[in-house]
């Protein structure tokens, strides 16, 4: 079952949070170790300033507000998501999955742009992970890449889509990694940036890799024929890097999906 959502946090539990970060007791530190020993005391100050005097929950809430928001409730979890449908004629499903300690605000700066693009468009699932966001938090064990993946599964195919495109940065990498050996049937293509080393241990069984500059590219062959797994060796800083790697699947979106 899918429900609309909007995100409203009641002023009290915003007065109370800033209550408790206004009553901060602060620790002493060595004079002159600046990070050597732990965070900065003077940059944390500073940080705790920003947060009591300067950060504006309520604007961040409007942004989050402008999107369709959902909650998707799956074998008994809720989970959030924004599910943004591209502008043009023909626009290919994308998942984004961020990462930890991030939430699914890290890809706002994403939507415009993958979504009017007159080329490349896109339909955009933005899911937040169990615990994070607006999401369930999961209280019982084995809730790891492979049981998120599945989750991601059965969440397309309940938006009425039978294939995707899966992005996935930091543990997020992880899970559309996992989502993609596990589900191979639902891929169009995987694209990661910002690799761990955690989750190294499944590809020698899965890809073959070519080594290219400025990104590795790894032909998962078993997975799909037709995906291609992207290691970024650089942050995705622009819009047309992105277009740089989303480029290989440009005809084949348009016929397959």
């Amino acid at each position: 079952m899918i429900t609309e959502f909007k995100c409203k946090i009641a002023q009290p539990l915003l007065d109370d949070l800033k209550f408790r970060i206004s009553q901060t007791r602060w620790t002493d530190e060595i004079k002159g170790s600046g990070w050597q020993f732990g965070a900065d005391l003077s940059y944390i100050k500073k940080l705790a300033d920003y947060w009591l005097n300067g950060f504006d929950w309520r604007k961040t809430e409007d942004e989050i507000n402008q999107y369709p928001n959902y909650i998707a409730e799956i074998d008994g979890i809720k989970i959030h998501f924004l599910h943004i449908k591209g502008k043009e004629k023909i626009s290919v499903p994308l998942i984004i999955t961020h990462g930890w300690p991030g939430s699914f605000l890290e890809i706002n700066k994403l939507i415009i742009p993958l979504t009017t693009d007159r080329e490349y468009s896109f339909d955009l699932i933005i899911p937040s992970i169990p615990g994070f966001g607006f999401s369930q938090k999961i209280n019982t064990p084995d809730c790891n890449l492979w049981f998120i993946g599945d989750l991601l599964s059965k969440l397309i195919k309940e938006l009425g889509y039978e294939k995707v495109l899966a992005q996935g940065g930091d543990f997020g990498a992880g899970i559309s990694t996992a989502f993609a050996v596990r589900h191979p049937e639902n891929m169009l293509g995987l694209h990661l940036n910002y690799i761990e080393g955690s989750y190294f241990p499944f590809l020698p069984r899965i890809a073959q890799v070519v080594v290219s500059t400025p990104f590795i590219a790894v032909k998962a062959l078993p997975l799909t024929e037709y995906a291609v797994v992207s290691y970024c060796m650089r942050k995705l800083k622009n819009h047309s890097f992105s277009r740089m790697h989303f480029h290989p699947f440009r005809n084949l979106c348009k016929s397959r999906c």
